[in-house]
């Protein structure tokens, strides 16, 4: 049964939020230096030459994947070049805004300054991270859609604010267009909220409404191209 509360009803908050400057962003721009630093080390990661090939030819979507990598391969050939610290450009910045928005994250939970900046050095220390942000991959961004709409929820619950369900369905929408998995990670955000007392910010809205359009033609494109092309 849905709360009492109204869905538009703000949380209010009880403290003052703390900032994320300076070390937030500084944590941050460690990782990203860091990676930068040592972008020569590995050599080239063997998908990102195929990223790199699909690039010279755009389309709207391809047989193994969404177009997006392809999209920023092409981008970055044209911008920064093709050398491993142009390529790995990209994937370090989506690891050092993952760090900032977990540390954003806790913060919305109700962390203060410590905890906010443990979830960054956290965010900033596994091995695993450090593989994955050092590859030109739809790995490498995938985790930051990921957070970004775990994020909005948090916010839509804590604020409020149907609005931002606008937000949800374009990040949603472009990280289709990075990986196809995500669908399984919003379809799971949903239902989580749906059995919640936080389900009057779904009740709020027309669930086949408006909320679905960014993503639905972030999508539509792709798979229309993939269909005309009879791939799977």
């Amino acid at each position: 049964m849905p709360s009492d509360t109204p869905a538009n009803k703000a949380v209010p908050a009880t403290t003052q939020r703390a900032a994320l400057w300076p070390w937030i962003y500084l944590i941050g721009l460690i990782y990203f230096a860091l990676h930068m630093a040592t972008s020569t080390r590995y050599g080239y990661f063997r998908d990102a030459l195929y990223y790199l090939a699909c690039s010279e030819h755009l389309a709207f979507g391809y047989v193994d994947q969404p177009p997006l990598i392809a999209l920023l391969g092409w981008l970055t050939r044209h911008t920064l070049g093709t050398s491993l610290p142009a390529l790995i450009f990209w994937p370090a910045l989506a690891g050092a805004a993952r760090i900032v928005l977990v540390a954003a994250f806790a913060r919305e939970l109700g962390a203060r300054r410590f905890g906010i900046a443990l979830a960054a050095a956290l965010a900033a220390t596994p091995g695993l991270w450090w593989v994955i942000d050092h590859q030109f991959a739809m790995n490498a961004f995938e985790p930051l859609f990921w957070t970004g709409c775990a994020f909005t929820i948090l916010r839509i619950i804590k604020t409020g604010n149907s609005k931002l369900w606008l937000v949800f369905g374009a990040i949603a929408g472009v990280g289709l267009q990075n990986k196809y998995s995500i669908v399984i990670f919003v379809t799971a955000l949903i239902a989580g909220v749906l059995l919640t007392r936080a389900q009057d910010s779904v009740y709020a809205l027309d669930l086949v409404g408006w909320r679905h359009r960014v993503s639905d033609l972030s999508a539509q494109l792709d798979l229309e191209y993939s269909a005309q092309l009879a791939l799977p």
